[in-house]
Parts: structure tokens; sequence; C-alpha cells
């Protein structure tokens, strides 16, 4: 952990507390589903046999009324009335167990009971509704008192025993009920206990990884930021005074990094005041020299002056001197004309001088011989 960088820190404590809330959602929409589930099974189960049962009894109650009426009853819109409520709670009743019979056939979570109470209230049925439908036949055609009998000594033993029947498959279904209500409290408690296990754990955890994280950066940062952009500000505006805290600061922390800065700053600007002291001190000697090389520049000046002066004197000795080089050069072509026309004589004397030298040695000769 303390090999990661701030960065990494703080995205995988994201990604943490981010996994941490998806296994929460996900757990708690499983626990949703489960509840729908129980709910579902509940209403288009036993719940839904359970209405079905109740409008069965309350159609088998409208039968036998409408069956009694017709028989009691002294006019005949009366007992039309009576057999039109019998004949319509009998078509209930049978759509009813038509239902049932689907429901129960279907029906994963029906128990064995239930199956044997709905065959016998099938085979009740079977029997009372032919006495039902011979009691209507019995008070259409006006035979009253047979009608009457035939209530008191078939119809209602019968009656008695489909509805006790129902009855006792309504109690099954509550009883069942309660058990699957039972279920489900036990179920939604033990979710109940994971979820609230888990919601605390992921607290707990986005504490720690909280605290964790904070402490992290702020031993990286050594302070809170208000405080580091306090003394960055200091700095800014020129305030060197040693920042608060940064001698007690984890080294390498930014508060540490930026008090070294400032004594790094203060010995810099004492170099720089000591360079700026020595520039100083140079250019008062740099100054000097300048005055110095001025009053030297003004003599210069003098000096250049009085050798213009010269130097046009000098052109003008110049400009005689190449006059007289002009007539100088024209007397040396005079002269080397004459040098040529003596170069010339001299040629002649040297030819006279050999003659001469010629003549010479034969006097000597001849002196030579005189001698000898």
């Amino acid at each position: 952990m303390k090999n990661l960088s701030t960065r990494q820190l703080l995205v995988g404590t994201f990604v943490v507390l981010a996994f941490l809330v998806l296994v929460v959602s996900l757990l708690a929409m499983r626990s949703l589903h489960s509840s729908d589930e129980r709910f579902s099974g509940y209403v288009h189960g036993i719940g839904e046999r359970q209405s079905l049962l109740s409008d069965v009894r309350a159609a088998a109650n409208r039968r036998a009324i409408g069956v009694r009426d017709m028989a009691l009853v002294t006019t005949a819109a009366e007992r039309d009335a009576g057999k039109a409520m019998a004949v319509s709670a009998n078509e209930d009743l049978h759509a009813g167990l038509k239902s049932l019979r689907a429901l129960i056939g279907n029906g994963a979570d029906v128990s064995d009971r239930e199956r044997v109470l709905f065959d016998k209230i099938e085979r009740v049925e079977a029997r009372y509704e032919p006495v039902a439908l011979s009691i209507v036949e019995l008070a259409s055609s006006g035979r009253r008192d047979q009608a009457i009998e035939t209530i008191n000594t078939v119809c209602r033993p019968l009656l008695s025993e489909l509805l006790a029947t129902i009855r006792e498959n309504v109690e099954v279904n509550k009883e069942q009920s309660k058990v699957d209500v039972e279920s489900s409290a036990a179920a939604y408690a033990s979710q109940r206990n994971l979820l609230l296990g888990l919601g605390v754990f992921a607290v707990l955890a986005a504490i720690a990884l909280g605290l964790f994280a904070t402490r992290r950066v702020l031993g990286e940062l050594g302070a809170e930021p208000a405080e580091l952009s306090v003394a960055a500000q200091r700095v800014a505006r020129g305030d060197l005074g040693e920042i608060a805290g940064a001698r007690q600061a984890a080294p390498g922390s930014v508060l540490a990094s930026m008090g070294a800065m400032q004594a790094q700053l203060v010995g810099l600007i004492g170099q720089v005041r000591a360079s700026a002291d020595s520039i100083a001190a140079a250019s008062s000697q740099i100054a000097q020299g300048n005055n110095d090389l001025s009053s030297r520049t003004e003599s210069q000046a003098s000096a250049l002056e009085e050798t213009a002066a010269s130097m046009e004197e000098l052109n003008s000795t110049v400009k005689q001197n190449a006059h007289n080089a002009r007539e100088a050069n024209q007397l040396a072509d005079g002269a080397s004309a004459v040098a040529r026309r003596g170069g010339e004589v001299v040629v002649e004397v040297v030819e006279t001088m050999k003659g001469i030298n010629d003549s010479s040695r034969r006097i000597a000769d001849i002196i030579g011989v005189i001698d000898g």
C-alpha cells in the first residue's frame, strides 16, 4: 500500500466502495426478487385458490338459496327469479371448480391434503348437482311439496357436506398461508440481517478506506490544503519567513518541500545580495575607470586635434614632395640619358684602355728585351 501513488490509492478506494455498493445492490435486488416471487406465488397460487374457493362457496350458497326460493315462493315471477339465480350460481360454481382444477393441477405448492379435499369437493358436487337440478324441475312443474321434501331430506345434507368440505379446504389453505407467511417472514429476516450486515460492513469499510486515504493524502501534503495555499501565497508575495510546521512535516511531503524551497530561496537571495554587493563595488571601480578613461579620451582628443593639424602640414609637405618628385623624375630622366652617354664613353674608354694595356705589355716586352 505504501508503494501506491495517491492517484492509485484514490482510484482503488473508489473501486472498492463501488464494488461494495454493487454487492449490496445485487443482494438487495435478489431479496426484492425473492420477495416478489413469494408474493407472486402467493397471489397466483394459494391466494388465488382461496379466492376461487370463496367464490365456489358463495356460488353454492346462491344456488341453494335460488333452489329454496323456488320451492317456497308462490308466484311465477318469484320462481323464475329463483331459477335464474340457481342456474347462474350453478354456472359460476362449475367455472370456479374448473379454474381450481387447473390451478391445483399446475401448482407446485399444492399439498396432497388439498388435492384430496378438492377431489372430495368434486365428488360431493357430482352428487349434489343432480339433486339441485331435480328440485328446480319439481318447483318449476308445480310440485312444491316434493321439492320441499327433497330439499329437507337429500339437498340439505349434501349442501352441508359440500360447504364443510369447502370450508375444510379453506382452512387447509389458511394453514398453508400461515406457513408461507412465516417462511416469508423468516426469509425476510434472514435477508434483512444479511443486508444489514453487509451495509454495516460497507459503511465500516468506507470509513476505514476514507480514513486511510485521508491520512495518506494528508501525510503526503503535510498539512491541510488551505494551509498549503496560504503558505504558497506568502511565498508568492515575497514573504520568505519560515513556514510553520515545515520542520515537523514528514520528509518528502509537500509542506516539507515548501520549507526546503523557502530555505533555498533565502540562501539564494543571500548569494544574490552578495553578488549584487560585488557588482556594485565593481561598478564603482568601472565608473572610476570610466572617469579616468574620459580624461584620457579628452587628452587623446586634444592630441588628435594636434595630429590633425600636423597631418594638414604633412599633407602640404607631401604635395610639395610630390612636386619635387616630379621635378626629380625629370632630372632623373636627364641623368639617365647622361648615364647612358657616360656608359657609351666608358665603353670607349675601356677599349682605349685595352689598347693602352696591349701597348703597355709590348713596351714591357721591349723593355725586358732591352734589359736582357
